[in-house]
């Protein structure tokens, strides 16, 4: 699973660059135009087919599963999918029709006419691919109560593909104006694709039963609609930040929503690797638990999975704030993407990087909280460091530009991680504190040896090859800042990680060896 979502995160960042590639950030209206434009989209994704709908739907249909009462677990699947496919297509058609006094008055009200008419465009493309996550989704949720991973993994891989092709053919053989709805189109194929089709093969193979219905009265629907509306927001919200990001950038210099939304891609990658792997992984675990009405397993498999993603976040974080130029350099500098894009993507990049951690942690907490059914606490946390988020957005935005709407992006959302730990620590009866804090001391300090070595290597690489700033970095160069001072870093946080005895550092070398002793040839 955590090999597939590697691979879609990947697709995900080539699909990026190729998008710099052809439309390019700053010299380019269309760049900020084609980001924007999944500003609806992703809301509507975020709220209902993103990770909302299985944390409000996995623990009702875990627990009649559990129960035996496998008749029920499918009444509530199939009403629940009929009402909200309804449901989400008539807003999906209201986005159809009133996508330019949208994008005009929410998403992006700094755009000028024309910017705000091509997006409005591209936006109509895209909604429609709302409802293939959302029926996806759904199957998603029941594949992973079911303990079943790889498809629902997979989904995301075939999506990003199908972008990938579209914005090649589109950027091309029709330019950097008309190409950009290449990408839009293969969103719209990937989307059938990977989150329907596949998903579909997988749940005939493990035996579906859905019938129409619309019997809003079945207890269990009911249960799932109380939990629904508060994880819409809880869950959704550090991902809604972004949206509201591009919509403070588009009063600013034009590339910023571009700056943004690659920066934020660039944090994504630890995050989507480990944090959102084994939350989604763990999760099902801990709905069990608390059927079971097992408090003190609950607690012990929440803190391991808290401790293990700081284990892997942190040095993650450390080597991206380290890197960043030469990360960006090499992963977008190149066809119309310019050295300031560079750099301006770079500045965003450190600062979105503190956020890794925060936002891994708030992943795991805020299924810990969904386990127990508790899904107003993570809502309430959410709302309010969102308002908060807006209102540090306001002070910021003017003397550090883009660069301050992610400076207040990690303030917030480390806020908010513990603020949720200390609720949820009361909720649970503990989370073992003891056991977290000395998992903190040890990697803050394994960090900060990863750090220092990390910083040495690329300060003697840069003075050996010449480079000051952007003046000397190439791709050759930047691959090589990336490969000598990462990899000395990663090594370092490694052997002092073992050196302090770090349970979750064994861990991960038992789950390394435990996977490369299947792989060897038996004789």
């Amino acid at each position: 699973m955590i090999s597939a979502i590697f691979l879609s995160r990947i697709l995900g960042l080539v699909r990026e660059m190729v998008a710099s590639y052809y439309f390019g950030a700053e010299k380019n209206l269309v760049a900020d135009c084609y980001r924007a434009a999944f500003s609806l989209p992703d809301l509507l994704y975020f709220l209902i087919a993103g990770g909302a709908l299985s944390s409000a739907f996995i623990p009702v249909f875990t627990e009649y599963l559990t129960n035996g009462e496998e008749e029920d677990a499918w009444k509530v699947y199939s009403v629940f999918g009929t009402t909200m496919v309804l449901g989400l297509g008539l807003v999906i058609l209201l986005g159809e029709i009133f996508a330019e006094p949208l994008i005009r008055g929410v998403v992006a009200p700094g755009f000028p006419r024309e910017k705000v008419l091509l997006t409005a465009s591209l936006t109509r493309i895209v909604l429609p691919a709302q409802l293939c996550f959302f029926i996806g989704g759904l199957m998603m949720s029941t594949l992973y109560a079911r303990h079943h991973f790889l498809m629902p993994a997979l989904g995301p891989v075939v999506y990003n593909a199908a972008i990938i092709v579209g914005g090649v053919i589109g950027g091309a053989f029709f330019g950097p104006v008309w190409g950009i709805y290449g990408m839009t189109w293969g969103v719209l194929t990937g989307a059938l694709i990977g989150n329907v089709l596949m998903q579909l093969a997988a749940m005939r193979r493990l035996g579906v039963r859905y019938r129409f219905s619309l019997d809003l009265r079945h207890p269990g629907v009911q249960r799932v609609s109380k939990l629904m509306l508060p994880v819409l927001l809880g869950l959704s919200l550090p991902y809604l930040h972004l949206i509201i990001a591009r919509s403070y950038a588009s009063y600013l210099r034009q590339g910023s929503i571009t700056w943004l939304t690659n920066a934020n891609m660039v944090m994504q990658i630890p995050l989507g690797i480990f944090a959102q792997a084994l939350a989604v992984a763990i999760f099902p675990t801990l709905s069990t638990l608390a059927a079971k009405r097992d408090m003190a397993g609950l607690r012990e498999q929440f803190s391991l999975g808290l401790r293990f993603i700081l284990f892997l976040t942190i040095p993650a974080s450390v080597l991206v704030i380290l890197l960043a130029h030469p990360l960006i350099h090499l992963l977008f500098e190149r066809g119309r993407w310019t050295s300031a894009d560079t750099i301006a993507t770079a500045q965003a990049t450190v600062w979105y990087a503190l956020a890794v951690f925060a936002l891994s942690g708030q992943q795991i907490v805020n299924r810990g909280f969904y386990a127990l059914q508790d899904t107003l606490t993570p809502m309430l946390v959410g709302t309010v460091a969102t308002f908060l988020y807006m209102g540090l957005n306001l002070v910021v935005m003017k003397p550090l530009a883009h660069v301050g709407l992610a400076m207040s992006f990690s303030a917030v959302n480390t806020l908010t991680l513990g603020v949720l730990l200390v609720l949820f620590h009361r909720r649970a009866g503990g989370l073992r504190g003891r056991e977290v804090l000395a998992s903190l001391q040890r990697i803050a300090a394994a960090s900060a040896v990863l750090g220092a070595v990390a910083w040495a290597a690329r300060e003697g690489m840069s003075r050996a090859l010449g480079i000051h700033g952007a003046a000397g970095l190439t791709t050759a160069t930047a691959a090589a800042l990336l490969l000598v001072a990462g990899g000395l870093g990663l090594v370092a946080y490694a052997a002092t990680a073992r050196l302090l005895r770090a349970p979750e550092a064994e861990l991960v070398w038992e789950t390394v060896r435990r996977r490369l002793q299947r792989r060897r040839p038996r004789t």
